[in-house]
């Protein structure tokens, strides 16, 4: 059971693995003895529908193939870096399938505490370490950005965070098309806000930013 990750809670995270693989035989093999370990495994057998995948927010970790058809394995990691997800990679190259199983092992000891405590405001509960929001034993399930957005503004309740700020804490970079992009996010949060009926809202102040209300 060494893939959970340890919480600080005492409680555990099943990470999630997406393996994206142009040799199906040994994509299927290495995912069986990944979920033998309680490891939640997806396959996929291209580049371009892994990465696709992978900006869903819902990873924790792949492991990419060579010889990649429609994307290659430096195009995929070229664009997560641009993308700031923080997924960990690993490569396979055809390695023993043990081998490939350590550098796994490792890659989650590495990480096993680091995982942010939860915050509540108003009645609204995070749990950043999960993506989970609850409001009124109601939850809903947050991509990885979207957690990012919401502990952010949640770590300085009642008070204005700028999309300038914001940006560049989340992609360290301010762009027309970054603002953009967290305007979808922001819009999508604010969805699953409405589903989980509470009161507490994202509020927006022209030329001033955002708030937790």
């Amino acid at each position: 059971m060494f893939l959970r990750q340890a919480k600080k809670d005492g409680g555990s995270h099943i990470v999630k693995l997406l393996l994206i693989h142009s040799d199906e035989k040994r994509s299927d093999l290495i995912a069986r003895q990944l979920r033998s370990f309680s490891l939640d495994v997806d396959s996929v057998f291209d580049g371009v529908d892994g990465y696709h995948y992978l900006i869903s927010g819902l990873y924790d970790m792949v492991i990419l193939g060579s010889n990649l058809t429609s994307m290659s394995r430096s195009e995929i990691e070229t664009l997560l870096q641009k993308e700031q997800l923080s997924i960990s990679i690993i490569t396979d190259d055809g390695d023993n399938i043990a081998e490939l199983l350590q550098k796994v092992q490792a890659m989650v000891a590495s990480k096993m505490l680091d995982h942010p405590t939860n915050l509540s405001y108003l009645d609204l509960s995070l749990d950043p370490s999960k993506h989970v929001l609850a409001c009124n034993n109601q939850t809903v399930l947050l991509t990885p950005r979207e957690t990012d957005i919401l502990q952010y503004l949640l770590q300085q309740p009642g008070s204005y965070v700028s999309k300038q700020e914001l940006c560049e804490h989340l992609w360290q970079e301010n762009t027309p098309t970054i603002q953009a992009r967290l305007e979808v996010h922001l819009s999508l949060l604010r969805a699953k806000l409405k589903q989980l009926g509470t009161k507490t809202i994202i509020q927006t102040k022209r030329n001033t930013g955002y708030r937790m209300q």
